[in-house]
């Protein structure tokens, strides 16, 4: 019989007043049968904080359509000092006993409290992330040292709003820790190490892929006292997965990236038929160079990459603001020959803004590229630019990025960019490298500035969106830029060049200023991100509207949230009675508008439509803003509504959203992905602290589209584009009409910085009978039929090179359909189903 429960995470610790008990894991339940679980100790109940959370790997693994998807389980429970043994059972089953002996090997007495991941971003750069803390609650220092138990080279961001659901609060406030690192050469093991005080630990991190090797450091890192409950639970097969997979401290290897690399980089017959490729406009590229106490190595593998191009109609501009001669030297000695390179000697140091000017002065091409001097281009570059300028007449290209990640020059890091998105560029320079604006352009926009030296091209870039449309700004889906990682760039430490950011918040500010924008800039969560708060003036209506049937436990926390949280001034809360059953319902009904003043009670006499419900309502409305929001929910940020409807009222912006979380604190939803069948949540399950793909979990951006659970739009946007469309009664109509803004040249915006609570889908239930899935299938292929182009061509936002189905935000590899091809066979499978449904109802 196939076991139906797995603990993967238990930990007992011993406090100054007990035992603090921490377990993570899943259950398998039957018939569809709720998760109830049990803590005893000392065969006496013990009040434990019981978090359930969706589980729909699980259930996919393992095949287990009976079981309920809320199968996950986290458990926090404190045992008194006197315990001797405890037992935990899930659905009336013991899944584990620690008895006497065994009960005191399982306590922990570690100085520290500790959980994080090892990702390995590239051949040689890492980075780990978790928290850090002691069971007493003190401070913990985090650093990392090599196998000499000297110092590394690393990036450390603290995470102060690092939240652990695992955890009980006390120990994990401002204990989250963030380090980006490159492996240092020639060195075999890294260490973190965890201080505090006069105590210090010191954890190996794994880089081998031998598996005898991770299986020895697994064990020495997890200790006995982690170990042996797992494997009284589990059995000796699961533990040898667990300790192979490095769970706990896991390397997500490069394996992907690494495949991404070798089946994706030109290879020399590309680059000869690119050569031999004849376009019917072939532009002078000028690619502008500021040269700056130049290291001459890498200032000759810039130009051997320029010379390697399978476009030949470029030309360098050197501007060299050096006090000594060696860059002047070295270009009249090795490039005296060479009629592309041009160069010109300042005689002192204007500044990058300055000394990138003086190269632009020197350009004689249509189009100018920027580039640093100890970067490289990928042979391909100029082609692709160049391929783009013919096919899409653009005034200005920008390109996707990775990183030369150590001396050796070995590339990582890939930066997969989305194509223009504003709100992205406000929040952070997403575009930088490698980008190409027309001359004519050029010359609109006016010369770098020295006043925001440092973020002088960040300056440069919001100048340009002010001239150029959105439909001239074109994106190459290629890495072909490869940005160097040195000890003083802002690409591997952000505080060497802090002013730097500095200035990228004054370019963002004056932005704002010059466009009548009435916006406040501020530091964002990380170094080198904004966050842009833009001020009212007024405070028009907001109608919050909000179905429901039965729940009104549920609800009345939701009224209540608003109730007591929202500091906006002006709103009114449409509730929308449908088909509820339950004589307690009506009875909260009676007294619901006395209680919450702000309240309207509306009656729906139909069957539930979702749709219809909401236009229905929105017809009803008195506000100029609209909010459609879920009856299970509560909020969180009491700002919330300023900043959504700061945002709705901004005329080129559609819907817009916020970061919702399940109870257990991790996130439900941070926009809505064009998916392999309609729309999935991007950063689903995740936790909500710690560094991101772009940032893009922390930070202000454009999405497809956002979750109807709450999404705000101005009434006449929702009416412009047609409302709801009614013909999508439950799934799928908050992407239908995301789609259609999106079609009528609105942004729809995420703010991940405001947040709410969502305890999902509590009104209407699962999508678990045969009727329901019917119509589930019939929205689902209405939705892929309607908007088939768009799916074909994919989320804008969205890289084309990143993978579907091995996880968001990795590199998609060749053995992976496309979207389209996905679509159509899950279309296929969906037909299927739906003919067996059939079946069962005749």
């Amino acid at each position: 019989m196939k076991k139906r429960y797995c603990l993967e995470k238990f930990e007992n610790y011993e406090s100054s007043d007990g035992y603090e008990l921490f377990v993570r894991g899943w259950y398998l339940t039957k018939n569809h049968e709720s998760l109830n679980v049990e803590v005893y100790a000392d065969n006496s109940p013990v009040s434990a904080d019981v978090t359930i959370i969706s589980r729909p790997d699980v259930l996919n693994s393992l095949q287990a359509p009976d079981s309920t998807v809320h199968c996950g389980f986290i458990i926090k429970a404190k045992m008194s000092e006197k315990t001797k043994e405890m037992k935990l059972v899930l659905n009336g089953e013991t899944v584990l006993e620690l008895k006497g002996l065994e009960f005191e090997r399982s306590v922990l007495k570690d100085d520290f409290m500790y959980d994080f991941t090892l990702r390995q971003e590239g051949d040689a750069l890492y980075r780990v992330a978790g928290f850090a803390a002691s069971p007493e609650n003190g401070k913990v220092n985090v650093y990392l040292v090599d196998g000499d138990n000297k110092k590394i080279d690393q990036q450390l961001n603290k995470l102060p709003d690092y939240k652990s659901p695992f955890y009980f609060d006390e120990h994990v406030r401002d204990a989250g820790f963030d380090i980006v690192f490159c492996h240092p050469d020639n060195k075999n093991s890294v260490h973190l190490v965890l201080e505090k005080d006069s105590k210090q630990f010191t954890i190996p991190l794994s880089m081998s892929s031998s598996r005898p090797e991770i299986l020895m450091n697994n064990f020495s890192v997890l200790g006995i006292g982690r170990i042996y409950p797992l494997w009284k639970a589990n059995g000796s097969r699961f533990l040898a997965r667990r300790l192979f997979r490095h769970e706990l401290y896991s390397i997500v290897d490069a394996q992907a990236e690494t495949k991404w690399y070798r089946e994706n980089t030109p290879t020399q017959n590309d680059l000869a038929k690119q050569k031999n490729t004849k376009f019917s406009y072939e532009p002078l590229i000028s690619l502008v160079c500021a040269a700056y106490h130049t290291d001459l190595k890498y200032l000759n593998i810039l130009i051997r990459s320029l010379n390697q191009q399978s476009y030949s109609n470029w030309e360098l501009c050197i501007a060299d603001g050096s006090e000594d001669r060696s860059v002047e030297e070295y270009v009249a000695k090795k490039l005296k020959d060479n009629p592309k390179i041009r160069y010109k000697r300042i005689g002192n140091n204007l500044g990058i803004a300055g000394n990138t000017n003086e190269a632009i002065k020197m350009a004689e091409g249509d189009f100018i590229g920027f580039i640093d001097h100890d970067d490289s281009l990928r042979p391909d570059a100029l082609f692709e630019v160049v391929k783009v300028i013919n096919e899409k007449d653009p005034d200005f290209i920008y390109t996707d990025e990775d990183k030369i990640i150590n001396k050796k020059g070995e590339l990582g890091n890939l930066f997969f960019k989305p194509d223009y998105s504003p709100d992205y560029l406000f929040s952070c320079n997403y575009i930088n490298h490698f980008s190409v604006v027309r001359k004519s352009i050029l010359d609109r926009i006016g010369l770098l500035r020295s006043e925001y030296d440092g973020a002088q091209d960040y300056d440069f870039l919001l100048r340009m969106i002010e001239i150029v449309p959105a439909e001239k700004i074109v994106h190459v889906s290629k890495p072909v830029y490869h940005w160097r990682m040195t000890e003083d760039s802002t690409a591997l430490n952000p505080e060497s060049k802090r002013w730097a950011f500095d200035a990228g918040r004054r370019a963002i500010q004056d932005y704002m200023d010059r466009n009548g924008k009435n916006a406040v800039v501020s530091d964002g969560p990380y170094l080198g991100t904004y966050m842009v708060k833009y001020k009212m003036q007024e405070y028009p209506m907001i109608s919050i509207i909000i179905p429901n049937k039965d729940h009104i436990g549920e609800l009345e926390v939701l009224l209540s949230s608003i109730q007591e949280k929202v500091s906006y001034p002006n709103y009114e809360i449409l509730v929308v009675e449908n088909n509820s059953t339950e004589e307690a319902t009506f009875r909260f009904y009676e007294t619901i508008e006395s209680k919450f003043p702000k309240v309207r009670l509306l009656h729906w006499e139909d069957e539930f439509n979702y749709s219809a419900i909401n236009n229905y309502a929105v017809r009803q409305s008195q506000g100029e803003i609209i909010l459609l929001m879920n009856n299970d929910m509560e909020i969180i940020d009491g700002d919330l509504l300023d900043g959504m409807a700061s945002n709705a009222l901004r005329d080129e912006v559609g819907a817009v959203g916020i970061k919702l979380l399940y109870k257990n604190g991790r996130i439900q939803h941070n926009g809505v992905l064009w998916g392999i069948e309609g729309g999935y949540h991007l950063f689903l399950e995740e936790e909500v602290a710690g560094n991101s793909y772009g940032n893009l979990k922390m930070v202000q951006h454009d999405v497809a589209g956002v979750t109807g659970a709450a999404l705000m739009v101005t009434k006449k946007k929702y009416w412009e584009v047609g409302g709801l469309d009614e013909r999508y009664q439950v799934a799928y109509n908050d992407v239908d009409f995301c789609l259609k803004l999106l079609d009528a040249g609105y942004y729809n915006v995420i703010l991940p910085q405001y947040s709410m609570y969502h305890y999902e889908s509590l009104s209407r239930g699962l999508e678990d009978t045969p009727e329901k899935l019917n119509r589930f299938y019939s929205e689902l292929d209405r939705l892929t039929d309607t908007w088939t182009d768009h799916f074909e061509h994919g989320d804008p936002y969205y890289n084309e090179n990143l993978s579907l189905t091995r996880g968001y935000y990795t590199p998609r590899t060749l053995d992976e359909q496309s979207d389209y091809e996905i679509l159509k066979n899950a279309r296929k499978k969906r037909d299927i189903e739906r003919k067996r449904l059939d079946d069962e109802k005749e």
